[in-house]
C-alpha cells in the first residue's frame, strides 16, 4: 500500500478553518467542499491541477493534534482578530441576533 504524501501543517490548518467557516461536519465533506471551489485552492495556496490532501490523512492528523493544539490555534486566531479590532468582546451574536455578554444567557454559553 502506497503512503499519502505528507501535508504541510500551514495547509492542515488553513483546511480546518475552511471547515469551521464553512459549518462543514466531516474532513470527507470539505475534501468535496474543496474540489469545487477555486477560493479554497486559492486561500490554500494550491494550483488548480494539484491533487487534494486525502481526507483520512486530515482525520488522522486532527486526531494526532488532540483538542488542546486546536484550542490554542483558535485561540491564537481569535487574539490576533483582536487585535486588528475585528472583535472586541463586547457583544455576542448567537442565532441572528445580538446580544449582550453581561445577559444570563451568554454568560452560560462561555463560563
Amino acid at each position: 500500500m502506497a503512503v499519502p504524501p505528507s501535508i504541510d501543517p500551514i495547509v492542515f490548518f488553513k483546511l480546518q478553518l475552511v471547515m469551521f467557516f464553512e459549518g462543514i461536519r466531516s474532513e470527507r465533506q470539505l475534501m468535496r467542499h474543496a474540489a469545487d471551489r477555486l477560493s479554497v485552492l486559492w486561500y490554500r495556496g494550491y494550483d488548480l491541477g494539484e491533487p487534494l490532501p486525502d481526507h483520512s490523512s486530515l482525520t488522522r492528523i486532527r486526531e494526532r493534534y488532540g483538542i488542546d493544539v486546536f484550542r490554542r490555534f483558535f485561540d491564537k486566531i481569535v487574539e490576533q482578530c483582536q487585535a486588528a479590532g475585528l472583535v472586541w468582546g463586547k457583544e455576542l451574536y448567537f442565532d441572528g441576533c445580538a446580544g449582550s455578554l453581561g445577559h444570563p444567557f451568554a454568560k452560560s454559553l462561555l463560563f
